[in-house]
Formats: structure tokens, sequence, C-alpha cells
């Protein structure tokens, strides 16, 4: 979708106003997804650090 999108840029102000949003919508996107599928190992590590030990968390 990014590289349909860059080429596209440059034809028309108007248009690339839109493109340049559509861009940015898609970067956020990509960004949550990777938040999304890190975040519950992040959670039982922590989980896993505070049973293991309690001391340390």
């Amino acid at each position: 979708i990014l590289t349909a999108l860059e080429s596209r840029k440059g034809e028309h102000p108007l248009l690339d106003e839109h493109i340049a949003w559509a861009i940015a919508q898609q970067i956020e996107r990509r960004n949550a997804c990777i938040v999304e599928v890190q975040l519950p190992k992040k959670q039982r590590l922590v989980r896993v650090i505070e049973k293991g030990l309690p001391r340390d968390a």
C-alpha cells in the first residue's frame, strides 16, 4: 500500500495532502500492531520476575 501511495505523489498538491495523511495512517497502524505483538511477551516476563524474584521486582 505504501509503495502505491508513494508512486502517486507529485501529481497534484491536494492529492499529495491526502497521500501524506494515508501514509501516516498506515505507519500508525503498523506500529500499533507491533506493540500488540510484543506486549504479551513483556507482560509474561514481568509476571515471571515478580513471582520468581519478589525481592528484585
